[in-house]
């Protein structure tokens, strides 16, 4: 059975899509924001900010 091998990558238009969490570290009034920004077609991670939730830490990202 033969087998094809890409040996370069495709070219193709890169699409994010950007959500967040959050979560308490050490105690409830220390609340900590963490921005991602993924890659829509291979789900790997391309971008992260941690800070607050306002949009100055999305604009960071």
């Amino acid at each position: 059975m033969a087998r094809q091998v890409q040996l370069t990558p495709k070219k193709r238009k890169l699409i994010l899509q950007c959500d967040e969490l959050w979560s308490f570290v050490d105690n409830q009034g220390n609340q900590q924001w963490v921005w991602l920004a993924f890659d829509v077609h291979t789900r790997k991670i391309v971008g992260v900010c941690i800070g607050t939730g306002d949009e100055r830490a999305a604009r960071q990202l």
